[in-house]
Formats: C-alpha cells, sequence, structure tokens
C-alpha cells in the first residue's frame, strides 16, 4: 500500500482527513496541521484532535511552519510515497515537494486555473458565479499553477451559501481522493498542463471585505450575503453607529430606485426591508456586533426607521 502524509487544516481538511483515514487507513503515515495559536488565526479553530483521538497509533503533529527543516527531517524518515495536502494556508516549498517519489497532491476550491488564491469558493459567490468546482493537481513552488490530475464540476445554486458550497467541495473532495489515489500509486494519473491564458488571481478574504455598499444592485448585495455568511465573519452594516451583520437576506423582487439606497423601508414579521440600488432586500437574520441580541429587535429597530443604514 502506498504511504501517505497528509498536511492540512481548516474545518474541509478535516472532514477530509476523516473521510481518507476511514478508507485508506493503513496507508496514512503522518498527520501534520497547524499549531494551536496558528489554526485559531489561519482556521477558525478547526483542530484534528477529535479526527486524530480514533487513530492513537498514526503519528499527528500540529507545527508551525512544515517547510521547517527538522519537519523536513521527520517527514522523510516517514519515507511517503505521496504527500496530500488539503487547505494549508502557506506556499509548500521544493525541498519538501521533492521529497515523496509519486509527488505533492494538493486540493483547491476552484477550477483551476481560474480563482487561483484565497478564499476562492466565497469570493465565487460573491462574484455571482453560477458554476463551480474542486481541483487535484500536482504541488509546485508556485501559487496553484501545477499540473491538474482531476476536476469534478457542481453548480452554484441560488440558495446556496458559502457553507452549502463547502459541503459540495468535501463531497467532491472525497470522490476525486477514491478515484485518483489508486491512478496515483500506479503512476496512470493524469498531468494536463494548466493554460496560462486562462488563468484569474483572488486575495485571501478579510473581514473588512464584507462592508455592504447599499448603492449596488441588489443581485451584488444578496451574493455578498451569503458568500460571507455563518461560518465566516458576515456581511456587514451600520444602524446609526452600531455595527450590524446580516446573515442571510431575500430578493423581494419590488423597486426600491425612489429611495435613497440603505434606508430602511419596512419592518414585517419576516425581516427588515432595505432599499438598495435598484430594488429592496429583506434582511431575515442580522445580529447586532455589541448590544441587544442575536433576533432582529422589531422595537429597537422601528425607532430608527428612516435612518440611512
Amino acid at each position: 500500500m502506498m504511504r501517505v502524509v497528509y498536511i492540512g487544516c481548516k474545518e474541509i481538511g478535516k472532514t477530509v482527513l476523516d473521510a481518507l483515514m476511514e478508507f485508506y487507513t493503513e496507508g496514512i503515515v503522518g498527520v501534520y496541521t497547524y499549531a494551536d495559536e496558528m489554526s485559531n488565526k489561519y482556521t477558525r479553530n478547526s483542530s484534528f484532535d477529535s479526527v486524530m483521538a480514533k487513530y492513537p497509533d498514526t503519528l499527528y503533529r500540529k507545527i508551525e511552519d512544515i517547510n521547517n527543516p527538522d519537519v523536513l527531517d521527520e517527514i522523510r524518515s516517514l519515507k511517503p510515497d505521496v504527500i496530500i495536502q488539503f487547505g494549508w494556508s502557506h506556499l509548500i516549498k521544493k525541498d519538501l515537494i521533492n521529497i515523496p517519489p509519486k509527488g505533492c497532491v494538493g486540493f483547491h476550491s476552484s477550477l483551476l486555473p481560474k480563482y487561483r488564491g484565497g478564499s476562492p469558493l466565497n469570493w465565487g459567490i460573491i462574484n455571482g458565479e453560477t458554476e463551480w468546482g474542486m481541483t487535484c493537481f500536482y504541488l509546485t513552488p508556485g501559487l496553484d499553477d501545477g499540473d491538474i490530475i482531476a476536476q469534478e464540476k457542481f453548480p452554484i445554486e441560488e440558495y446556496d451559501t458559502c457553507k452549502t458550497l463547502y459541503d459540495k467541495a468535501v463531497e467532491s473532495s472525497i470522490k476525486m481522493l477514491k478515484e485518483n489515489l489508486p491512478k496515483i500509486a500506479n503512476g496512470t494519473a493524469e498531468r494536463i498542463p494548466q493554460n496560462s491564458a486562462e488563468v484569474t488571481l483572488v486575495k485571501r478574504r478579510k473581514p473588512e471585505d464584507g462592508k455592504i455598499d447599499w448603492d449596488m444592485p441588489v443581485k451584488k448585495i444578496y451574493d455578498l450575503i451569503r458568500g460571507t455568511t455563518r461560518p465566516f465573519p458576515g456581511a456587514f452594516t451600520f444602524l446609526g453607529d452600531e455595527k450590524i451583520i446580516v446573515w442571510a437576506s431575500r430578493k423581494t423582487g419590488k423597486d426600491s430606485s425612489g429611495s435613497a439606497s440603505g434606508k430602511i423601508l419596512e419592518i414585517t414579521d419576516k425581516g427588515v426591508v432595505v432599499s438598495t440600488g435598484n430594488e429592496s432586500l429583506l434582511l431575515t437574520d442580522i445580529e447586532y456586533e455589541k448590544a441587544h441580541d442575536t433576533k432582529i429587535d422589531k422595537q429597537y429597530i422601528g425607532k430608527k426607521l428612516g435612518e440611512i443604514v
């Protein structure tokens, strides 16, 4: 059986690891993830502890730098045939890539060469894409530019959020692993060069990127909200001087071009109706950052009715 070292982080990396350990238990010779303090910073506390507690005999390390010489020496001692990387937040360098004879295999949450870089799945929803997918590819020292082994496509539906799309990405990744690990082992996995003419780059998303511009068309705002909702920090706006997180919304289909963008038009049992650049948007799940409760406080917002958000 092919010897595998797994390097990963984030919730998606943990879920894929859990599945991999179940169907390839004997082949996993080492698992590496971020030290706890780095996991808190980069991966929203998505520790692998709960998964690896089921496999106490498998080497499990929490590290700060996967390219550290001491870490590289330990990985060499494991004699991996292949390294699988999932969700790592830093580039893996040449010295590590050269260790396994069958290569380092990575996964990226887009259809490469499009959306190379950070937070691709979130940006896909925010940008209004309707088709998405996962890419399994050979790592190089560059940014998501290695030869493609396989890709799985799936739609972004109107109702999808970053959470439901991540669920599709997890399912797709596990399927690709099961199908392609045997091919990697016997040397029949494809190596399809990426088309440099089709490359697009995205930056890692920051919480401040979630600020709502009410002058935008309603579809752009709706996509921003669903692309940044839980488990991410959420889109946000201000009611007076209070920051409000907007977790969910619905388009009303009603023209609001006669009202100032960001004006609260109505409060209903279903939420708060706000005008945008072309039609109104119903905010169905909002949360005050510092005050009140996590539900829509109609009495409080009623006092603010007519203010610009």
